[in-house]
C-alpha cells in the first residue's frame, strides 16, 4: 500500500505592512490608525517590533492608534527587513538615517513621537539628535539603556556604536518609564534632558514594561502625543533657580519615581488636562 506524500504547507499569509528601500536594502514597516503626530515603536536589542513584538505590544499600539497614526518596524537584519550591505557600519547615525528614509518612503508624516524600550532608547535618541525638526524631542523611554559618557558599544545580535551623550530635548514633552525590577537604570539621564518631562516607576514591572504594564505604556504614549499635538505641558510649571539668571527657569519636570502611578491614575488625572483631538 502506497502512501501519498503530505501536501506542502500553505504559504504564510502576506505581511500587512510594506518593505521600503532605505539605500539599496529594504526595511519592513507596519502602520495603523490616523492622526498626528505619528507614533513609532522601536524594539529592544535584537527585537523585531513589527513582525515579532513582545507580548501585549500590539495591544498597546492598538490603544494608541485610537488617536494617531502608529507604526512599528524591523531594524536592518531583523524580522522581515534586509541585512545591511557589507561594510555599512551600524552607528547611531546609521540607525537614524535608516528610520528617516523608511518613514519618508512609507509616506508616514511627521512630526513623530518615538517610543524606545531598552536598546531602542538609544536609537530614538540618535534620531532626535540627527533630525531634531522631525521629533523636536517628543520621546517615550521604557527602561531604556542610557547614553554612555562617550560612546556605547554593543555586541551581537546588533553589534553597534552610539555617541548620543550630548543629546538635549529642550522643553519638548518626554516621558520616562523605569521598571521596578528592570535593568537598574533610574531614567534621570533622559528625564533631565527636557524641562518638560514625566518620570514614572512601573511598580511590579520587569524590564519589558510594555508586556508587564501595557496600559501604563499606552497612557504615557498617548499623553506625550497629545502634549506634542496641542502644545500642552506634561506637568505643572514651577520656577527653579538658574545660575547667572535674574529670573528663574520654568521647569516642567514631574518626578513620580517613588509613586505607584498606575495607568488608571495617569489617564484620569493627567490625560483629561489635554485636548485629545485628531
Amino acid at each position: 500500500m502506497r502512501f501519498k506524500p503530505a501536501p506542502p504547507p500553505p504559504p504564510p499569509p502576506p505581511l500587512p505592512g510594506q518593505r521600503v528601500d532605505v539605500g539599496g536594502y529594504r526595511l519592513y514597516i507596519d502602520c495603523t490608525g490616523t492622526g498626528s503626530p505619528s507614533v513609532v515603536f522601536e524594539a529592544g536589542q535584537g527585537g523585531a517590533a513589527a513582525t515579532s513584538p513582545l507580548p501585549r505590544a500590539r495591544t498597546v499600539r492598538a490603544a494608541v492608534a485610537q488617536d494617531v497614526r502608529v507604526c512599528a518596524y524591523d531594524r536592518a537584519g531583523l524580522g522581515a527587513s534586509d541585512r545591511r550591505p557589507a561594510g555599512v557600519a551600524a552607528t547611531g547615525d546609521r540607525y537614524a538615517d535608516e528610520l528617516h528614509a523608511l518613514l519618508a518612503g512609507a509616506n508616514v508624516p511627521g512630526p513623530y513621537v518615538l517610543v524606545g524600550p531598552s536598546f531602542g532608547g538609544l536609537v530614538v535618541t540618535a534620531f532626535a539628535m540627527r533630525y531634531p525638526g522631525d521629533t523636536a524631542g517628543r520621546l517615550v523611554f521604557l527602561d531604556s539603556d542610557e547614553p554612555c559618557p562617550q560612546e556605547c558599544t554593543y555586541e551581537p545580535p546588533e553589534a553597534s556604536t552610539f555617541d548620543v551623550s550630548a543629546a538635549t530635548f529642550g522643553s519638548r514633552p518626554v516621558a520616562v518609564l523605569v521598571a521596578e525590577f528592570g535593568s537598574g537604570v533610574d531614567g534621570r539621564s533622559f528625564a533631565n534632558r527636557s524641562t518638560n518631562s514625566l518620570r514614572v516607576t512601573a511598580l511590579g514591572s520587569g524590564h519589558a514594561i510594555i508586556s508587564d504594564k501595557p496600559d501604563l505604556v499606552a497612557a504615557a504614549t498617548r499623553l506625550v502625543a497629545a502634549a506634542a499635538r496641542n502644545g500642552d505641558e506634561l506637568a505643572p510649571v514651577r520656577p527653579v533657580a538658574a545660575p547667572g539668571r535674574r529670573r528663574p527657569l520654568r521647569d516642567r519636570r514631574l518626578d513620580l519615581h517613588d509613586s505607584d502611578l498606575g495607568a488608571e491614575r495617569l489617564q484620569q488625572v493627567l490625560l483629561p488636562r489635554l485636548r485629545v483631538t485628531r
